[in-house]
């Protein structure tokens, strides 16, 4: 059973804060997401999902995911990671709303069946200086590390990775 958030507006200024999240990484998704907050019919749609963490974040994935499997589809024009040279975001927003109504059951049927995992391994970055930094000033020969929340034991395998940090 799906648990919608109660108020459309919380959800707006998820789409909103999420937007800023996007606004250096994604112009297009910053563009989308900030468009999406103050279009009721898709913030609607968005709030079928079924996790309710990640609303904005599982709404983005699922239309880019619609669009790998539609060639013709006018909005791909719009999305770095399926066309060689995207169009500005300024002009994608009526193309991504047309397609999120027109495909709103496949929409819909996506949020409610997938999940979005937003952990990252560069996340793990800080911990290799910081580690070594207790280690450093430390009196044992051994670290110990619990890693607290959904990260999977991600963070646990810090040791396991390659860092560059630039010169």
């Amino acid at each position: 059973m799906v648990s919608p958030v109660q108020d459309l507006d919380i959800l707006a200024d998820r789409f909103r804060a999420f937007a800023e999240e996007c606004r250096e990484a994604s112009p297009l998704y910053c563009h989308l997401a900030a468009s999406a907050a103050s279009d009721r019919e898709l913030l609607r749609l968005a709030n079928t999902a079924s996790q309710r963490e990640a609303i904005p974040n599982l709404f983005m994935a699922t239309v880019q995911y619609l669009l790998k499997n539609a060639p013709d589809e006018p909005l791909r024009k719009f999305y770095p990671s399926l066309t060689d040279i995207p169009q500005q975001a300024g002009e994608s927003f009526p193309l991504f709303r047309q397609l999120c109504l027109n495909r709103s059951s496949s929409v819909q049927s996506m949020l409610q069946t997938r999940l979005v995992q937003t952990n990252e391994p560069r996340r793990a970055g800080c911990l290799l200086p910081s580690l070594s930094e207790v280690y450093r000033r430390g009196e044992s020969d051994s670290l110990a590390l619990v890693e607290l929340g959904a990260a999977a034991g991600l963070l646990l395998q810090w040791d396991r990775y390659f860092y560059d940090y630039g010169a």
